[in-house]
């Protein structure tokens, strides 16, 4: 029987309840779980909250880290200590649906990574969020957007090494791992089915905003015009609508363009 390692990068500011809801949307699937690495992404003291009684705690591991380095090294780190052949990651507070991971390990059968779309739940609106479905179509979103779903995720761990995983950013990082997905040519496969449901909090936008988030941005940008996976044209245009969205846009109009960016559902 296939089966994976979980990757959940978790810090302080996540709840028990939080922990716990990804934790059981997993629980129907435990037979294909090799390890569940809880990657505790920098925190003083161990946190308070990881101490729970669940079925699966005999699969969990806990990595645990003094300083905060970013989800996207939280990630890397679960990977380095996994000895899986296949590994799916999970953001803590964020839940699998049913099949999720008979689907992607079947997918990574014949491909290197698996990639699906996503569920946000909001108290107001429900929205998916569809990853491109073809590299060729990845490509043209690219310069401006991250291509596919990052939580939604499967592969090969051989193939994540090879590439070096997640870059040292904070925000971006998984649309500069996508391009590098791109760049090296791997399998992807793009399952058209939900296979995260996430519940938005208040702080969707403020995370999305600011001069630090505009500078990994803008980091992010120019390594992909390194790797030539765009232009300089594309590059410039794409700095100039970052720099406006990230500074300068108000937080009722970025709402809408995220709006309009998903498929909305009721």
């Amino acid at each position: 029987m296939e089966t994976t390692d979980i990757v959940i990068p978790t810090w302080k500011g996540n709840t028990k309840k939080e922990i716990l809801r990804s934790l059981d949307s997993i629980m129907g699937e435990s037979l294909f779980i090799g390890n569940i690495f809880l990657v505790i992404d920098g925190c003083k003291k161990f946190p308070l909250n990881l101490y729970f009684e669940h079925p699966l705690e005999n699969k969990i591991i806990i990595i645990y880290t003094f300083k905060n380095k970013g989800p996207g090294l939280a990630r890397n780190l679960g990977v380095y200590f996994s000895k899986a052949e296949n590994i799916i990651f999970l953001d803590a507070g964020d839940k699998s649906t049913s099949n999720r991971i008979k689907i992607q390990l079947n997918s990574l059968k014949m491909n290197d990574i698996s990639v699906g779309d996503i569920k946000e739940i909001t108290k107001n609106n429900n929205a998916i969020r569809i990853s491109s479905r073809t590299i060729a179509k990845a490509k043209r979103i690219l310069p401006f957007r991250t291509p596919f779903n990052n939580v939604s995720i499967a592969i090969k761990r051989k193939k994540f090494i090879e590439i070096n995983g997640y870059p040292n950013l904070r925000t971006a990082e998984d649309w500069l791992f996508m391009g590098k997905i791109i760049k090296n040519k791997l399998r992807l496969s793009c399952e058209k089915e939900i296979l995260v449901e996430i519940e938005k909090d208040g702080f969707f936008l403020s995370r999305r905003k600011g001069r630090d988030v505009f500078n990994d941005i803008k980091s992010c940008i120019n390594s992909l015009y390194e790797l030539k996976l765009i232009n300089k044209q594309q590059k410039f245009i794409s700095l100039i609508i970052q720099r406006i969205l990230r500074l300068y846009t108000p937080y009722k109009v970025l709402s809408l363009i995220y709006f309009i960016l998903r498929k909305n559902i009721n």
